[in-house]
Formats: C-alpha cells, structure tokens, sequence
C-alpha cells in the first residue's frame, strides 16, 4: 500500500516535472509562477480553525467519556462473572452472560455513534473553513498571477515534493487572509 501510494505520487511529480520541462520550448509564454502552501500550518495556526479545533477536541472528550463508561460497565460485569461464575447456577451464569453481550451491544452502538457524530461535528466546523481556505487559495493565485500553488505539507516522499525554496512558500500570506476573511465583522 505504502509502496504504491509512493509510485503514485513520484509518477505525479514525473509528470508535472515532464509538462514543466516541455512547457517552455513549445509554449514559450510568459514564465511560470509558482507557489507552495502548508495546509496543515495554515490549518495549525488559523485563529478560526484553532477554535473549530478546540470545539471539537471538547466534543471528542465528551464522547469518549460515554464511550468509557459504556467500556467500564463492560468490564466491571465481565470481572463479575470471571470471579463468580464457579458459585453461581447455570441459570444466573447464563443470564449474567446475556446481560455481559447486551452491554457489549449497546457500547458498540454507543461507539459507532460517537464515531458518527464526530464526522458529523469535523464536517459542520471545519468543512466551511476548508471552503474558505480554498476560495482563498484560488483567489490569490489569480490575483497574483500564479500558474501553480502546490501543498508542499509533509514534504518528502509523502508529499510528491522532494524539495522546494522556502521563497515559494506563501503560507503566511495565505492565513493572514484566511483570518481576515473569516473573522466575525466587527462594528
């Protein structure tokens, strides 16, 4: 998996590097315009992310704290019945583990919903700041001519990006006006 995700990428950057070395002769326009961004930096300092992030981290400790206590009930009745079950009758044995599958149901439902309902919350707070985050991106590259803006986060052979010149990076341009773009209006 790891392997063909870094075939993918390298074929990516071959290619982009083939259309930029054949661009020139052919085309021979004006010069190219390139840029970097490093969305998880952008991301990781943005004023409005940050406090999307700290919603979410909130709800998420809300969350496993059900989830837990679902866990602890569950491990609360199975030390019940490892301790007990050579005292009790097959009856209260069989019932005790019923009640030992109910609870592991019902955590596994509790789990699968906290799950959901994160997805649910990521979408509904960041998903409006992902938006933005594009328009911004798209919107400074036209206006600054730029023919390409690449994510140059977790550079290396994750990323597709070997190496850039940190003077193509315009990360910090591009928070400034993401930050500025959605900050609540003041009158």
């Amino acid at each position: 998996m790891v392997n063909r995700l870094f075939a993918r990428r390298m074929l990516l950057v071959l290619t982009c590097s083939a259309v930029l070395a054949m661009s020139g002769p052919v085309f021979a326009g004006p010069a190219m315009k390139i840029g970097t961004v490093n969305l998880q930096y952008i991301l990781t300092n943005s004023s409005v992310a940050h406090a999307a992030q700290l919603k979410l981290k909130a709800k998420a400790d809300e969350l496993q704290g059900n989830v837990q206590k679902e866990q602890d009930k569950y491990d609360a009745l199975k030390s019940e019945i490892d301790k007990k079950k050579t005292v009790w009758s097959q009856d209260v044995l069989q019932e005790k583990v019923r009640e030992l599958q109910k609870v592991e149901e019902f955590g596994k439902i509790v789990s699968r919903d906290a799950n959901f309902e994160m997805k649910n919350q990521e979408k509904k707070l960041m998903g409006p700041i992902l938006n933005e985050l594009g328009a911004v991106i798209d919107a400074y590259g036209k206006q600054e001519g730029f023919t390409l803006i690449m994510d140059n986060t977790g550079k290396g052979a994750r990323s597709g990006i070997l190496y850039v010149d940190q003077t193509l990076d315009i990360s910090d341009k591009i928070l400034k006006e993401l930050d500025s773009r959605l900050q609540p209006k003041k009158k």
